[in-house]
């Protein structure tokens, strides 16, 4: 239960990272009922993951996958992202604080309007071309090193809000109006209206 995940949270060898996961996900259960929590153990990859999310909507709330609209599972450990094939109108993902170097198998997600992959290991994106919906994706604290490392965005015309702020590309000076300049339709950037 959530007591439990909160108790794990605060003796993980995370320190820096702990009020911010408990914040999180005190808010993250306030959220509506749509939202789903896995209050089970931390699993070692996102299929086995994904498996238990499954079997938990369908056996505790009668819900086909199909039907699932948003997915919040930081700080898991999820190593890679897959099977999501059955997820059509997932809409909100949240996978933060996991050790997902790549975001793929989101292809048939075509409702997905907000991407929260901040803290990971990312270190380029690709394969969200196809989501014609997505409107904010956060990918603050990664690894991405190149401003081309995340060309692929500029596919993406509804996209409105981009955090990436603290990847190691965004220490040099200027990222911000190159970015801008590729990324043209960005009204918010880290945090800040920019247009």
């Amino acid at each position: 239960n959530f007591e439990n995940l909160i108790y794990d949270i605060q003796r993980s060898d995370i320190p820096h990272i702990k009020p911010v996961l408990i914040n999180y996900l005190k808010f993250s259960t306030a959220r509506s009922e749509k939202s789903l929590q896995l209050e089970e153990n931390v699993k070692d990859n996102a299929e086995t993951e994904i498996e238990a999310l499954t079997e938990k909507v369908v056996a505790t709330e009668g819900k086909n996958p199909e039907d699932i609209e948003e997915i919040i599972l930081p700080g898991r450990g999820i190593a890679r992202i897959e099977d999501f094939d059955r997820l059509t109108k997932l809409q909100y993902l949240n996978v933060s604080f996991n050790k997902l170097t790549k975001l793929s198998g989101l292809e048939k997600c075509v409702e997905l309007k907000t991407i929260d992959a901040s803290y990971n290991r990312l270190t380029y994106i690709e394969g969200l071309h196809v989501l014609n919906n997505l409107k904010a994706i956060f990918l603050h604290n990664n690894a991405i090193t190149k401003l081309n490392d995340v060309y692929t965005l500029k596919f993406n015309a509804t996209l409105k809000e981009l955090s990436i702020r603290g990847n190691p590309f965004t220490f040099i000076r200027g990222y911000k109006g190159q970015l801008l300049q590729l990324l043209p339709g960005i009204s918010t950037l880290d945090g800040k209206t920019v247009r």
